[in-house]
């Protein structure tokens, strides 16, 4: 993941997106759980919320991979949420963390 090529593509210089990019690991962290619990105690209406909040923050960072699994598990809430999956949750964290990995190689 190269943060500098994503904060050109969409406008920014290094510094300004890796503050957005720290920003949007900790609300997404924040995001993460409220849609476990959701899945978890089958409120699909919050973890459609919790979806759709993740799916727009990385939408606009250009976070294609993270934004594009969050708008599944908000379709899947809203649509059938008889599916819906904790795994995808996971694979939400896991995704997040590598953000959280490589951001962490950046800021040195």
């Amino acid at each position: 993941m190269n943060f500098e090529k994503l904060a050109g593509e969409i406008g920014f210089d290094k510094e300004d997106y890796l503050e957005l990019i720290e920003l949007f690991i900790n609300t997404t962290t924040g995001d993460i759980a409220k849609l476990k619990t959701a899945i978890n105690t089958g409120d699909f209406n919050a973890a459609e919320k919790a979806a759709h909040s993740i799916k727009g923050a990385a939408s606009s960072l250009g976070l294609t991979d993270i934004s594009n699994e969050a708008k599944k598990i908000e379709h899947t809430a809203k649509g059938d949420p008889g599916t819906i999956a904790a795994l995808s949750a996971d694979e939400l964290e896991a995704m997040l963390n590598r953000i959280r990995e490589t951001y962490k190689t950046y800021k040195g």
